[in-house]
């Protein structure tokens, strides 16, 4: 894991991810655009250490450790196929990009997992502006497939969890990535990705804003003013 969850003297404020790029964008980048808005001082930012685990199994892992441990952590896991929590239900402040399938995808949906096509519709405009009405339908209609493949790679199940749900057109950031660079051109694999982090950094819906505050305070709940959620 990318940092050593062990403390001496006061206990130190722990924020998770299952990975360096999760990590990364959270800390360099959306937290320095929404920190304010997200009601977090100077002070508050110093007292957090923010670590990665190599994936999603040890990240809850790590975090149920440290938590039992006695340390103050909250940490961030995509939900993938996990519809309803399962693999986290028994860790207290651990906190999944549900409806969403992984972090970048949260732009995608509103808060009740169905997909928002204006905002998906624009990002592929976006990479690809030459395209007309249909290719864009084309490529959001080949992203929702490549991502429940992935999906029922993870769980069999998953197409029929999805459907329980309601929610119809799940998207792995991976997946609309390639569908695009379908279309670009593989040496434009980086570019897209970027400019996907670069689009949910906007936060249209609000939906990740409203995820750090629940992870702000879950390291904060002692603290009085933080407890607000």
């Amino acid at each position: 894991m990318g940092g050593s969850i062990s403390t001496g003297g006061r206990p130190s404020r722990f924020l998770l991810f299952e990975s360096i790029n999760d990590k990364n964008w959270s800390q360099k980048n959306f937290m320095k655009r929404w920190s304010g808005e997200i009601d977090f001082q100077t002070q508050q930012m110093r007292e957090i250490r923010w670590v990665f685990a190599q994936h999603k199994q040890e990240a809850i892992t790590s975090h149920k450790e440290a938590y039992d441990a006695g340390h103050r952590i909250s940490t961030l896991v995509d939900m993938d196929a996990d519809t309803t929590g399962k693999k986290v239900k028994d860790a207290k402040s651990i906190h999944t990009t549900t409806p969403a399938c992984t972090l970048w995808t949260m732009q995608f949906v509103d808060g009740n997992g169905n997909l928002i096509r204006d905002n998906l519709n624009a990002f592929i405009k976006s990479q690809l502006p030459n395209s007309d009405e249909s290719k864009i339908s084309e490529i959001a209609i080949k992203t929702v497939d490549l991502s429940m493949k992935r999906l029922v790679k993870e769980d069999r199940y998953s197409e029929h969890k999805f459907d329980k749900k309601g929610w119809l057109n799940p998207i792995n950031d991976h997946d609309l990535c390639d569908a695009i660079i379908k279309e670009l051109g593989a040496d434009k694999k980086k570019q897209v990705e970027r400019a996907m982090r670069d689009s949910a950094l906007e936060d249209k819906n609000g939906l990740i804003r409203d995820l750090f505050r629940k992870m702000f305070n879950s390291v904060f709940a002692d603290d009085g003013p933080h407890s607000r959620l």
